[in-house]
């Protein structure tokens, strides 16, 4: 990840050469250079030695970009095309109209996470739908009773821990799905981890830094790097692959270090799966149509598609991909719900087809589940199958 005192020059490493747009999203609906990853880091070029000015247009430009990162594997030069748009959306200023107010509310919410679940369980049922139908929540998304981390936990193995794992849950796990947070502590624990979760954590950052917002986004990473650094852990674990990629590569550009322990799940538990036994078929039965959807963040991202892969061959998990893999828009559900609607529709050509969805990022989870009853993140089936054994 590039620092931002070295950022233009970093743009200036494009040579133009066009492979960042074979798997660009948004390029694949709307062919106009500047929908696509090498049209966005010319016009940051441009805006950042002035000569653009910030106009509703070119942020239509930028915001629209889903952030996914698929482009950057193929870059010949290793040009860091999503820290560029992030340099750009910083300067910006909330100069498109279409989500200043979503931009509102997730500065709100994103900063006080807790406040917003509290008013979100006693007022959802009647604002929900209000929401839904002006496009500000695009799901339909039931609030459970309580979140995962109330407080800072510290929780222990039967017998002598054989190591200490720390859990950045995140906001999604915390507060809509918490059973994934549940899912990797209890696996953890069976495994015979010792499993610490900080009270001082706080967002990841990450929602707000794709809303143009880096101070917000900066000061909530001093404050994780500040919780997650005092605590001699072996690792960091998250079940969002998002909070992954900004605690341990965004987090140098925004903040000027990085939780460097932090990892994937899957590529900490490959090779230790060996100590569980697991009951059945984790997703339940043979006859099931089994899909694998993966997340941007957890390939594009971190370079770890690769360890959910085997782990749930090492499983003995029979799934399928889709031919088409590209992102299933989530970023843009609010603000771009078009390009959002496309994305799904790309995907759902083959995902119609399977009887459960198997992916591991709590986004997806949600944004699949909108066209899809059975979408699975990993750490759940493997949870409830999972006993301690030999």
């Amino acid at each position: 990840m590039i620092t931002s005192d070295r950022l233009l020059e970093h743009m200036e490493h494009c040579v133009k050469c066009g492979s960042c747009k074979a798997t660009c999203p948004t390029y694949v609906l709307d062919t106009t250079e500047g929908m696509g990853a090498r049209g966005r880091v010319m016009l940051v070029r441009a805006l950042t030695r002035e000569e653009l000015e910030p106009t509703p247009l070119l942020a239509q430009r930028l915001y629209s970009c889903l952030l996914c990162g698929l482009c950057e594997p193929l870059c010949p030069v290793g040009v860091d095309v999503t820290g560029i748009v992030y340099h750009g959306l910083s300067q910006l200023d909330m100069h498109d109209p279409r989500g200043r107010m979503l931009r509102k509310l997730q500065r709100e919410g994103f900063l006080h996470p807790k406040r917003t679940f509290g008013a979100g369980r006693a007022l959802g049922p009647l604002l929900g739908p209000v929401a839904k139908k002006m496009g500000l929540v695009p799901f339909d998304i039931k609030l459970p009773g309580s979140s995962f981390r109330k407080k800072g936990m510290e929780l222990r193995p039967e017998g002598e821990p054989v190591g200490r794992v720390a859990i950045f849950v995140g906001c999604a796990a915390n507060y809509i799905y918490p059973q994934q947070g549940h899912a990797l502590k209890d696996l953890l624990i069976a495994l015979g981890y010792e499993v610490v979760v900080p009270e001082g954590e706080v967002c990841c950052g990450a929602p707000l830094r794709a809303m143009g917002m880096d101070s917000d986004a900066a000061e909530l990473a001093k404050k994780n790097i500040e919780a997650f650094g005092a605590l001699d852990a072996d690792a960091v674990l998250s079940p969002c692959p998002t909070c992954t990629l900004a605690i341990k590569k965004h987090y140098p550009q925004i903040a000027g270090q990085a939780i460097e322990n932090a990892m994937d799940p899957a590529e900490f538990l490959l090779g230790r799966v060996d100590h569980l036994r697991y009951k059945e078929n984790p997703t339940g039965g043979a006859t099931e149509v089994v899909m694998y959807h993966e997340p941007c963040h957890l390939a594009a991202g971190l370079g770890a598609g690769a360890f959910m892969r085997e782990l749930l061959g090492a499983l003995g998990v029979e799934f399928s991909e889709p031919v088409n893999k590209t992102c299933c828009g989530l970023s843009q559900a609010g603000v771009y719900p078009e390009i959002s609607e496309a994305q799904l529709d790309a995907l759902f050509d083959e995902y119609s087809k399977a009887s459960t969805l198997v992916t591991s990022c709590p986004g997806c989870v949600a944004q699949l589940s909108r066209r899809h009853d059975n979408v699975r993140h990993i750490l759940e089936l493997l949870s409830a199958n999972a006993n301690p054994g030999a």
